[in-house]
């Protein structure tokens, strides 16, 4: 029988192979999985129509719904899925099942749990039908409705858990309904009481703050009242004391007897009862002394954690055939890691600093690279055989003088039990609580699977990518459910990583606190998830030192367009990674994050601080090579041509992959000397012969003339670039046909047809799969855009409401701080078309990202220029022309910017800069078509 999936993805299975599967044809899936979302009631045929073919003629659209069920049959082998229930379509379930069916059927019987095994992940996640409105808006609505009743049956199932007094299950549950609604305040004062009645009253305030946070940073709003009357309540009510022990000490005698010889009470005079009032104060106040005395003196006994990482285990059994010993070292560290308090360097850490040595770490070895990594002690260890089963001995050696400072021998027969008793028995004799939750609930516990990955490890820290992937492959085999092994293959993984994070993400619950925040935000840095910020941060409040987490979470506020918040993560980083600035660890992590400061800085129109840094880094051994590059584009940025020329120059000395020739190719258009430009690629192009050289000159030549007023001479090499490419290439690629869309569109400022065409281009680019699908929303959102500005430059807006809505539902599935501003541009354009010159302001500003790096500032100064703001112009453009040449800032030709510039310096009343810039357009458009001669003409 054939298995429909819709949760998660889309895709059909067929088990029997009978016929090919209709996964190639788009439409044949959506039109399965928009039956079988209908359950058993079915859909009606007339309901397809409006949902797959609303644009056309009943008739015809009839006809077109009669083709696809007669190609899905045959593309089923002559199997017919359907079944007619009176006027509508239902699944047949004797030849195709679907996990739709089985998860309204569960909700339907009250089986919470069933419902919630079903659901595997949003309705058709990642799915997208080209050409069809009609289809995502029905898609928008169905995945709204499945999520309902998904977050309905995991409340459901948590009200259960904590009905059965399975507490830490309840926890596990409100935390998924609150990943699903962050903002929401009911599941979040469950989850909170929930982790207070497992113990964990941090946590809990932890989920307030949280919440806060989430609150302040989307909605501008205060904490909810309810989430924080409770989390007062939490601070200010201790929590509910556990059983204790009775005293050890005997009960002090009696001073006077009881009662007389004669066993007649004598009743106590007042006095004798103020007495006995303060005699026992007075020993309360002794006791409580004595209790206070005895706590500060195990206070001040107790030395503060060592921050540890563990060795080599030795192997003394008789036969060790399957390497018991070798998987200890990381099993023992994964546990150490649950141990409060304690800091724990992991495995992956020393094989990180080590480099290429990761492929023959011996005892000395590992020593170098924890003491490097900030470890104070190493701990390693001996495996015994022992009538018990296994005997381990661990010893904790200090580095800094090879003193012993902690030995513990356990002994179990189970390796898992082992490593519990030796871990517990360590943190005992730090003084330290022994972890709480079982090795087995946080990790994997099959010793196979961990030598697959520390292998995969050691290959993958010493560059060998593909055979590290191909070993975490067999972890996995081995262990399906190893989420650190799913971790690293995602991380290893370049061409299409997301089903291997989408697997990591299902698997983070099954690895420590740590692992798990860090798998969680990392897939959604990588698959566009909204909820990675929360994650990374808090990732770094609960783990601050950690190196990836902090990387993350800059990664993440730099995406999210927090530029000033993601800088002062990356310097963070770069202050903790004291031996990767030093050069003695093989990765540099404050390397990477300095180049990501860098970029942060340069988006957010800081460029001393961007320079800064990039200067700073020429003095670090891992960042000799890649500082010169970076501040030749950063002197660039500034104006400094020169100097960007001769770092540029440098960097190609040190690292011949750069090429100094583009810096001075950028420097020549950031100048306005097009002809120069032209006259330079052109000769180029004329002595090149091979199509793979040939095109990025066709490219950069294409965009020079269209800067330079000549759309109608760039459109031609643009086309050339195209068909240069293979048919594979341009069905898939979008940004192969940028430069004939852009073109098209500088046409359309004299030509609406021109205009319309590039609308029309920009929208087929939309359904393009240029990225993985994750990504999608963010490149759709984005090509949308500029099919609104087309229009709008046809004088055609009619549309533009509804592309707003369309853009705003498409980014609301992107983590991209600028997609979720990209409608507030379509809605300026409406407005500067209206004339409501105000309103267009407000709305450009409200659309703008980053003040060097977004098409809207252009359209902003027009409108601040517009409403009498020439100061708003200035700052504006000045921050725009500080920005890069390509990315956002090719999809308006500088010379427009430079003429606005002018207007804007004019109405300030700064002749001398208003002249610069009319000259700069008169250089750029010496050479321009006919049609920009009103544009010269119109400069004073």
């Amino acid at each position: 029988m054939l298995r429909l999936f819709v949760f998660g993805g889309l895709r059909l299975e067929d088990p029997g192979d009978h016929a090919a599967s209709p996964a190639a044809r788009r439409r044949s899936l959506a039109l399965l999985a928009i039956v079988a979302a209908a359950g058993p009631r079915g859909v009606t045929r007339e309901r397809l129509l409006g949902i797959l073919w609303p644009e056309r003629p009943e008739e015809q659209g009839r006809h077109a719904l009669a083709q696809a069920l007669y190609a899905l049959r045959k593309e089923l082998g002559g199997r017919d899925p359907f079944e007619s229930v009176g006027p509508a379509l239902r699944l047949d379930q004797t030849v195709i099942g679907a996990d739709a069916g089985d998860f309204l059927a569960a909700v339907d019987g009250g089986d919470w749990r069933d419902a919630v095994e079903r659901y595997a992940g949003p309705f058709l996640a990642g799915f997208y039908l080209p050409q069809a409105p009609g289809f995502e808006e029905w898609l928008e609505g169905e995945r709204s409705r499945f999520a309902g009743l998904h977050r309905k049956s995991l409340e459901h199932v948590a009200e259960e858990l904590e009905r059965e007094g399975d507490v830490r299950g309840a926890v596990h549950r409100w935390r998924e309904v609150t990943r699903l609604d962050p903002l929401a305040a009911a599941p979040r004062l469950r989850l909170m009481r929930a982790l207070d009645a497992a113990g964990e009253r941090p946590g809990a305030l932890d989920e307030a703050r949280l919440h806060a946070e989430a609150l302040a940073r989307e909605l501008g709003v205060g904490p909810d009242a309810g989430v924080a009357a409770l989390e007062r309540s939490l601070r200010n009510v201790p929590p509910a004391p556990a059983s204790m022990p009775a005293p050890s000490h005997t009960r002090a005698p009696e001073l006077a007897p009881a009662s007389p010889p004669d066993g007649a009470r004598v009743p106590a005079t007042r006095p004798e009862l103020r007495w006995r009032h303060r005699r026992r104060a007075a020993l309360a106040v002794l006791v409580l002394a004595a209790a206070v005395l005895v706590a500060f003196l195990a206070t001040h006994d107790r030395r503060e954690p060592p921050v540890v990482a563990v060795g080599v285990v030795e192997s003394h059994l008789p036969r060790d055939t399957t390497g018991i010993a070798r998987s200890l070292g990381d099993l023992i560290a994964t546990h150490l890691v649950q141990v409060p308090e304690l800091r724990v360097v992991g495995r992956a850490r020393l094989l990180e600093v080590l480099g290429d040595d990761a492929a023959r770490p011996g005892p000395g070895v590992l020593a170098r690279a924890a003491r490097t990594a900030g470890a104070d002690e190493l701990i390693e260890g001996v495996l015994y055989d022992d009538p018990a089963g296994y005997r381990l001995d661990l010893r904790s050696t200090r580095l800094a003088d090879g003193e012993v400072r902690a030995a513990v021998s356990a002994t179990a027969r189970d390796p898992v039990q082992l490593v519990e008793s030796a871990v517990a028995a360590l943190a005992e004799r730090w003084q330290l609580e022994a972890p709480s939750v079982p090795l087995r609930s946080v990790t994997s516990v099959s010793l196979t699977a961990r030598r697959f990955l520390d292998e995969g490890l050691r290959a993958y820290f010493s560059g060998d990518t593909r055979s590290a992937q191909g070993l975490f492959r067999l972890a996995l085999e081995e262990d399906s459910t190893f989420a650190m092994a799913a971790y690293y293959l995602a991380r290893s993984e370049r061409s299409n990583p997301a089903p291997d994070w989408q697997r990591a993400m299902r698997l983070a619950e099954r690895a420590t606190d740590r692992e798990r925040l860090l798998i969680l935000a990392s897939g959604a840095l990588e698959m566009n998830d909204v909820r990675g910020l929360a994650f990374a941060e808090t990732l770094t409040v609960r783990y601050p030192d950690d190196l990836d987490g902090i990387r993350v979470l800059g990664e993440l506020r730099l995406t999210n367009g927090e530029f000033d918040a993601a800088g002062a993560a990356f310097d963070r980083l770069i202050a903790l990674d004291s031996a990767g600035r030093a050069g003695e660890a093989a990765l540099c992590h404050a390397c990477e994050a300095a180049v990501q400061a860098i970029w942060a800085a340069l988006v957010g129109d800081s460029l001393a601080r961007a320079e800064r840094l990039a200067r700073a880094m020429a003095s670090w051994p891992g960042g000799r090579v890649t500082s010169p590059a970076i501040l030749a584009t950063v002197l660039l940025r500034q104006g400094r041509t020169g100097e960007a020329v001769a770092a540029a120059r440098e960097a190609a000395r040190i690292e011949p992959s750069v090429s100094a020739e583009a810096v001075e190719l950028d420097a020549l258009l950031r100048e306005g000397n097009l002809a120069r430009l032209d006259s330079l690629m052109s000769l180029r192009l004329e002595t090149t012969r091979f199509p793979e050289t040939r095109s990025p000159v066709l490219e950069r030549l294409s965009r020079i003339r269209r800067e330079g007023g000549r759309p109608r001479s760039a459109l031609p090499l643009a086309e050339e670039r195209i068909r240069s490419q293979s048919e594979a290439v341009r069905r898939t690629h979008a940004f192969v046909h940028l430069e004939r869309a852009l073109s098209l569109l500088e046409l359309g400022r004299h030509d609406p047809r021109s205009a319309r065409q590039a609308a029309a281009l920009f929208d087929s680019m939309s359904a393009m799969p240029s990225y993985d699908e994750v990504r999608m929303p963010r490149h759709r959102a984005w090509m949308w855009t500029h099919v609104a500005t087309a229009l709008a430059r046809a004088g055609d807006t009619a549309a533009l409401p509804r592309l707003e809505e369309r853009i705003a539902r498409m980014a609301a599935r992107s983590s991209y701080g600028r997609d979720r501003r990209l409608r507030y541009y379509v809605r300026g354009l409406l407005e500067e078309a209206r004339g409501s010159w105000e309103a267009a302001r407000l709305a450009y500003t409200a659309a703008l990202w980053s003040p060097t790096e977004n098409m809207v500032a252009p359209a902003l100064a027009r409108a601040a220029l517009r409403t009498g703001r020439p100061a708003d112009a200035v700052r504006a453009l000045e921050a725009y022309l500080r920005g890069p040449l390509d990315a956002s800032n090719q999809y308006v030709p500088r010379w427009e910017v430079h003429r606005l510039l002018g207007d804007a310096y004019a109405a300030a009343g700064n002749a001398s800069r208003a002249r610069g810039n009319y000259e700069w357009v008169r250089r750029a458009l010496h050479n321009a078509e006919p049609e920009y001669r009103p544009i010269l003409d119109s400069l004073p």
